[in-house]
C-alpha cells in the first residue's frame, strides 16, 4: 500500500518525457505523497495563505505577515460583519466552499504554495463546537505550513483523525488530544498505530446525524464515489484527514483536476449555510488532490488501530487514552484538551 509511483528508468524515454514536461508536471505525476527530491530556491516561490473567516479575530494575521512579509494573505469572509480587506462570499458551503472557490476562481494564477486555513487563530487543541480552537497537533507550527516544500513535499497535512465509513468510526491522534510538547509534529503519528486513541462513535457527530437531517444530500461514500474518485465502486474505507481542514498544496498539485472537477463539489456545498458534504470534505482533501493514491484503494494514510465490530463512546476514549498515556509514558505530559467536550 501506498508505494511509490515507479519512476521511468529508460533514458530514452525519459529523455522524450522531459523534453515535453515542465520541471513542475514532472514534480506533480513523480512526486506523489512522498515527496520528490526537489525545493525551488525560496526566493522564487510564490506563497499564499487563504484564510476561510466566519466570526474569528484575525489578529495573528498581522503577526504572521510580520514574521513573513513576503507571504500574501487572502481572506474570504462569510460572517455578519467583513473585515477591511477581506473578500465577501455567500455563507454558504463551510471553510470547504472557500477553499475550493479560491482554486476555481485563481485556477490559472494560483500560488507555487497555497496554505488553506480556517479563521481562528493557529494554536494546538480542539474544542468541539467552537469556533476559535486552533486545530494545531503538538510539534506544529504554522510556520511549517508555509514553508514551500517543506521535506521536499508538495501537499502538507497533519493527519489527526481516521474516519472510518460506513460505520462513521474516529480515531483521534494522541498528541492532538493530548498536548506534548517533545512531539516533533510529523504527519503520522511517530509511535505508528500506538499513536492512536481506541476507535470511538458519537450518534452527535455531524456525520452521522446530518445524514437524518439532510436526507436529500448523498451518503460519504456515495460523495466520495461520485465527487473524488471520479465514479469509484468504493464500500468501505478508512480516511486519515486533519481536524479543521488545514493543509498546503503546490500549484502543480491543485491542479490534480481540471476547473470543472472543482466546480461540480462546490455545486455540492452552496446549497446550504452547513451542508454535510462540507464535513465529508474535511475528511478527503488527501484525496481530492492524490487521485493516484486514494485512500479508499490503498488504505489510510497513517497506521491505525485495528477497526473494531463495535467502537467505545467519545468519552470513554477520552478516558481510556489518559489511562494508556499514563502508564505506558506515551507523551511527557497529559494536559487533556478540551476535545472531551460531546458534540451536541
Amino acid at each position: 500500500p501506498h508505494s511509490a509511483l515507479a519512476m521511468v528508468t529508460c533514458s530514452s524515454a525519459l529523455s522524450a518525457v522531459t523534453g515535453l514536461l515542465s520541471l513542475s508536471a514532472i514534480l506533480f505525476f513523480f512526486g506523489g505523497h512522498h515527496g520528490f527530491p526537489f525545493k525551488p530556491s525560496p526566493e522564487k516561490v510564490s506563497v499564499e495563505v487563504v484564510v476561510a473567516h466566519y466570526k474569528e479575530d484575525l489578529a495573528w494575521i498581522p503577526e504572521t505577515k510580520a514574521l513573513h512579509p513576503e507571504v500574501n494573505f487572502t481572506v474570504y469572509s462569510k460572517g455578519p460583519e467583513t473585515p477591511e480587506g477581506a473578500i465577501r462570499l455567500k455563507n454558504v458551503g463551510r471553510e470547504s466552499h472557500t477553499f475550493l472557490y479560491h482554486i476555481v476562481e485563481n485556477y490559472d494564477n494560483l500560488a507555487d504554495w497555497t496554505v488553506f486555513t480556517q479563521g481562528a487563530k493557529p494554536t494546538w487543541g480542539f474544542r468541539a463546537l467552537d469556533s476559535q480552537s486552533g486545530h494545531m497537533c503538538s510539534g506544529v507550527s504554522f510556520d511549517d505550513y508555509i514553508e514551500p516544500f517543506r521535506n521536499g513535499k508538495d501537499f502538507m497535512e497533519i493527519f489527526t483523525v481516521t474516519l472510518r465509513l460506513p460505520e462513521v468510526f474516529h480515531s483521534d491522534r494522541l498528541d492532538m488530544i493530548f498536548f506534548d510538547p517533545k512531539a516533533n509534529g510529523t504527519s503520522c503519528p511517530a509511535d505508528g498505530e500506538k499513536g492512536w486513541g481506541s476507535w470511538w462513535f458519537d450518534a452527535g457527530h455531524p456525520v452521522h446525524w446530518m445524514q437524518d437531517a439532510q436526507p436529500n444530500a448523498p451518503g460519504p461514500i456515495e460523495f466520495y464515489n461520485q465527487y473524488i474518485a471520479s465514479n469509484g465502486t468504493y464500500t468501505k474505507m478508512s480516511l486519515a484527514y486533519a481536524n479543521g481542514g488545514r493543509f498546503a498544496a503546490s500549484k502543480e498539485r491543485l491542479h490534480a483536476h481540471p476547473k470543472e472537477f472543482y466546480q461540480r463539489i462546490i455545486e455540492q456545498l452552496e446549497w446550504n449555510v452547513s451542508p454535510i458534504q462540507g464535513y465529508y470534505m474535511e475528511a478527503m482533501w488527501y484525496d481530492l488532490f492524490h487521485p493516484e493514491d486514494l485512500q479508499a484503494e490503498n488504505g489510510a494514510i497513517c497506521s491505525a488501530l485495528e477497526v473494531p465490530t463495535s467502537a467505545m463512546s467519545h468519552r470513554d476514549m477520552v478516558a481510556e487514552a489518559r489511562k494508556r498515556v499514563k502508564d505506558l509514558k506515551l507523551l511527557s505530559t497529559g494536559y487533556i484538551t478540551g476535545a472531551v467536550t460531546k458534540y451536541e
